[in-house]
């Protein structure tokens, strides 16, 4: 279950294994968790979150990686995780327009996640 506050604090809460009805919270992703607070401080504290639809990822990224001109490189590596390992992936707006886009594993049971900021 995924959960958005006011502060755009997205939260990712998982079942207990023992007692599948009560959920225990897996990870917690804020603006400040995705980058530095001296820059956060330039950007300004407003921001958006979004989940971006698996499938749709799913295909593009398949897409990206059929291109026969990619090299093996690390962030080549990652994106064959992020889609073989089925990660989620949240895109955050911040309020210069630029975008991070967050990606966190949900199959471990502790949580993992690596932000890549894209700015447009």
């Amino acid at each position: 279950m995924y959960t958005i506050t006011s502060d755009a604090t997205l939260r990712i809460f998982f079942p207990v294994i023992d007692a599948p009805d009560f959920l225990q919270l897996h990870a917690s992703v804020d603006l400040y968790s995705s980058l530095p607070f001296s820059l956060t401080e330039q950007l300004g504290s407003t921001s958006s979150v979004f989940w971006l639809d698996r499938k749709t990822v799913e295909t593009v990224i398949t897409h990206i990686l059929a291109n026969p001109l990619l090299t093996d490189d690390a962030r080549t590596r990652r994106i064959r995780e992020i889609k073989e390992e089925s990660w989620d992936l949240f895109m955050r707006i911040l309020s210069d327009g630029s975008v991070i886009v967050t990606a966190v594993a949900v199959s471990d049971p502790l949580p993992h996640s690596t932000s890549i900021v894209i700015e447009l």
